[in-house]
C-alpha cells in the first residue's frame, strides 16, 4: 500500500528494490521479465529525479541484491546538577 504523500523519489526508491529482489529470487522466464522492466521503470524514475542519464542510474543501481539495513540509535542522559 502506497501511503499518501509520498514522493516520487520514495516510491522509485521502493521499485527499484522490489526489483531487485525479485530478480535475485525469480525462476520463471517470465518473471525475470517483469521485474526487469519494473527495474527499468524505476531507473528511468530515478534518473530523472537525479538529472543523471538513465545508462548512469542503471550502472550505479547494478548493485545486485539490497541487504537489510542496519540502523543503531542511542540516546544517553547524562546527569545535571
Amino acid at each position: 500500500m502506497i501511503a499518501a504523500g509520498r514522493t516520487l523519489l520514495e516510491q522509485a526508491r521502493e521499485l527499484q528494490a522490489l526489483a531487485q529482489t525479485g530478480l535475485a529470487y525469480c525462476k520463471d522466464p517470465f518473471d525475470r521479465e517483469r521485474y526487469e522492466r519494473i527495474r527499468a521503470i524505476a531507473v528511468d524514475m530515478l534518473a530523472m529525479q537525479a538529472d543523471v542519464p538513465a545508462e548512469e542510474m542503471r550502472r550505479l543501481l547494478s548493485a545486485g541484491y539490497p541487504t537489510p539495513k542496519l540502523d543503531t540509535r542511542a540516546a544517553i542522559a547524562t546527569p545535571t546538577g
